[in-house]
């Protein structure tokens, strides 16, 4: 479903493909949705890290994120959801009634209509995360604990 490709690679395919622009982009990618007709691609910035792919059952689609963007993709390659993040990603989590998109700084709860619910920020570096149906429970890097309800 995902592959690296070559700088030349992704500037070889038609630009209306892309699901990930980062500027200054070093690594780059594809994707294949499993109905899509067509590879999305995507680029970013630092090669010590792989992107984030979840799909989500309940509403069928794929959630991909890297540095600081996020997007979510139906099963044919339609962008369905596509944001700029405040700070690093670190994991995509869906629930049976929303998906949160957990970035260094803080937390993004999206309905499945792909409407954002609420924001959660946090107030230092988020290094750990325990998350249940209704909230969320945020380790920091100063050592302090932070609550998120969706």
């Amino acid at each position: 479903m995902y592959s690296k490709i070559s700088e030349q690679q992704y500037y070889g395919i038609d630009p209306i493909f892309r699901v990930i622009v980062h500027d200054h982009p070093r690594v780059f990618g594809t994707l294949l949705p499993p109905s899509a007709s067509h590879a999305l691609t995507m680029c970013w910035r630092s090669d010590l890290i792989e992107p984030v792919i979840v799909p989500n059952s309940v509403t069928s689609s794929i959630w991909i994120g890297v540095d600081q963007r996020f997007a979510s993709v139906a099963l044919t390659g339609n962008t369905l959801l596509s944001m700029v993040l405040n700070s690093s990603l670190l994991d995509i989590i869906h629930f049976e009634k929303l998906s949160v998109v957990l970035c260094e700084t803080q937390a993004l709860i999206f309905n499945h209509s792909y409407t954002l619910r609420k924001t959660c920020n946090f107030k230092d570096i988020a290094v750990s995360f325990d998350c249940m149906e209704d909230h969320m429970i945020v380790k920091l890097l100063d050592g302090e604990s932070e609550m998120c309800y969706f």
